[in-house]
């Protein structure tokens, strides 16, 4: 199952800061935890603010049955209190198999 995520920030300046938790944080995730089987992100090229997310954010999970302990786990609580703390201002979700 991919989860896939896209996020829209209210400054652009700081997704330098989000790439490296983002790094950080899903490289735990899938290495030391085992709770994802992969992940990748990407930052929009295009910085039209009004109309364009800012980064997209692509997990693979082995199946749906694992998304709730991905969702509940600690780290991946911390993070998105943390992008929060950046300026996190929308953000859109869409899980397919």
């Amino acid at each position: 199952m991919k989860h896939i995520v896209l996020f829209k920030f209210e400054d652009r300046d700081c997704l330098d800061k989000v790439d490296r938790l983002l790094e950080e944080t899903y490289e735990k995730l899938e290495n030391t935890h085992k709770v994802i089987e992969g992940y990748k992100f990407s930052i929009n090229c295009l910085e039209d603010k009004e109309n364009n997310m800012d980064i997209i954010l692509f997990v693979d999970l082995a199946s749906s049955e694992a998304l709730p302990a991905y969702i509940n786990h600690p780290d991946h609580q911390e993070v998105l209190a943390k992008l929060k703390s950046l300026g996190l201002k929308d953000k859109s979700v869409i899980d397919i198999h």
